[in-house]
């Protein structure tokens, strides 16, 4: 075998060492499946050919919800604003139940604050 194939065979075969901190959590996805449940804080092994990580922050993240101009019941038009705070709780649940869980609860936000004054876009 050539040099470059032997160079490339072995970056192939590596595994790699993955370290996460206190407020992380890491789910491995092993040729498409969930391997083993979520992982963390600490450190694990992964197999770069075969495994998949996705992280997850567990954090508090605070999202700015943009000003909207709405109407009122009594056609009064007001501007809203507002701070959401989110958590993930359950990672596996994050990841594999919500394709983008952060952009999903910034939107469920937005949705429930112009539910919840009882208003219509303007």
């Amino acid at each position: 075998l050539s040099p470059v194939c032997l160079g490339s065979l072995r970056r192939a075969a590596s595994i790699n060492a993955e370290y996460m901190g206190d407020y992380e959590r890491a789910l491995i996805f092993r040729l498409g499946k969930v391997e083993g449940g979520i992982r963390g804080p600490g450190l694990f092994i992964i197999n770069p050919l075969l495994d998949v990580i996705r992280i997850v922050d567990q954090r508090i993240e605070t999202v700015n919800l943009i000003p909207q101009d709405m109407m009122t019941k009594d056609s009064v038009t007001i501007r809203v604003d507002g701070i959401v705070y989110t958590k993930v709780i359950d990672p596996v649940k994050a990841i594999l139940e919500i394709n983008d869980f952060r952009y999903a609860s910034k939107m469920f936000s937005v949705y429930k604050s112009e539910s919840g004054c009882r208003i219509r876009n303007a």
